[in-house]
């Protein structure tokens, strides 16, 4: 599953899309959606043509992330599409700085917490759904100067040379 996740420079975060494997979803899958406004698909374009405002996506210059379909598609609506220099969003990209890490320890938590007690591997779509939530609503909806911070450290805003700069390491 990937989760896409958005946040402004005021900490404001958008509900989740959630891109789930598989074509089918069924009702219980929807229903697990705890976010109000989030959305779930089976298509890795997901819900782009929804879009109203302008958007500035920032990604990773990742192959599994970028590829003539996907630019062709910002392209169409209207989205700006930066990538980042290779190897870099550890530096540059303010979710991975201040907000990927700890939704992902928040999920690693929910699943030892689902996992432990019933000594069985095997999670269903609609819990590993209903986990993404919780751990988006704890790490980027509960937590506005997580974002904020974010984009002050890595410079984006407000632009800061001084802050780009102290991220590079220099040989």
């Amino acid at each position: 599953m990937t989760v896409v996740g958005a946040v402004s420079a005021t900490g404001a975060a958008i509900p989740p899309l959630l891109v789930v494997p598989g074509v089918r979803l069924f009702m219980e899958d929807i229903a697990a959606l705890s976010i109000k406004g989030s959305a779930i698909t089976g298509d890795p374009i997901g819900n782009v043509a929804h879009l109203k405002k302008r958007v500035v996506l920032i990604v990773d210059n990742s192959s599994t992330q970028i590829d003539a379909q996907a630019t062709e598609t910002c392209v169409e609506y209207g989205i700006m599409l930066v990538t980042l220099p290779a190897n870099a969003t550890h530096l540059f990209q303010q979710l991975d700085v201040a907000l990927f890490k700890p939704f992902k320890d928040c999920v690693h938590d929910l699943m030892l917490e689902r996992l432990c007690p019933i000594n069985d591997l095997a999670v269903r779509k609609t819990n590993i759904i209903e986990m993404a939530c919780t751990a988006y609503r704890r790490a980027l909806i509960d937590k506005p100067t997580s974002a904020i911070y974010g984009f002050r450290k890595c410079g984006i805003w407000p632009l800061s040379l001084v802050e780009l700069r102290s991220r590079l390491v220099f040989v």
